[in-house]
């Protein structure tokens, strides 16, 4: 259904506007790229947390999009810190910025939270391995990794580069 409506809704056309790779559904504590097999019979629970992560290509520009679903509200303060650390990421974007300074604002605002499961508190934590990334023709990853975590890349943002 995900990938329908993407395809829909970018005007699937050929080589030329489409799906970019099979759309996403990772559960629980898969945290991205997991594409379920024909056939396969999971159901997604009332407790379950869903990341969505689906790709979309125009003109061979390459992009991808996630987003979290959760049902039970005790999940809310997770979906809650992603947002806020997204938006963070996006304000600290532009021309000139450092990569790893990106990093280090969206780990400090994601790991300000905790949750409480089942009357426990955790701390949130950034997934290390997971990035943003700039967008380039014909590459699913542009070239310049966006990192989530504090370290890494010095690499600045460039005028006219697309993330």
């Amino acid at each position: 259904m995900i990938e329908e409506t993407n395809r829909r809704l970018v005007k699937e056309n050929g080589l030329d506007a489409g799906i970019a790779f099979p759309t996403g559904c990772s559960i629980n504590n898969i945290a991205a790229h997991f594409s379920p097999n024909s056939g396969d019979k999971t159901v997604l629970e009332y407790g379950d947390v869903m990341k969505v992560d689906f790709g979309t290509q125009i003109n061979g520009r390459i992009i991808d999009c996630a987003w979290t679903v959760a049902f039970d509200p005790q999940f809310d303060p997770l979906l809650e810190a992603v947002k806020a650390a997204t938006n963070t990421g996006i304000r600290c974007a532009g021309i000139d910025v450092q990569l790893c300074e990106i990093g280090e604002e969206i780990q400090e605002v994601m790991e300000s939270h905790e949750v409480t499961i089942n009357n426990k508190v955790y701390p949130v934590k950034c997934c290390r391995n997971l990035n943003g990334h700039s967008i380039a023709p014909y590459r699913i990853h542009g070239g310049k990794s966006v990192p989530i975590v504090k370290g890494g890349d010095s690499t600045r943002m460039e005028e006219g580069e697309f993330y």
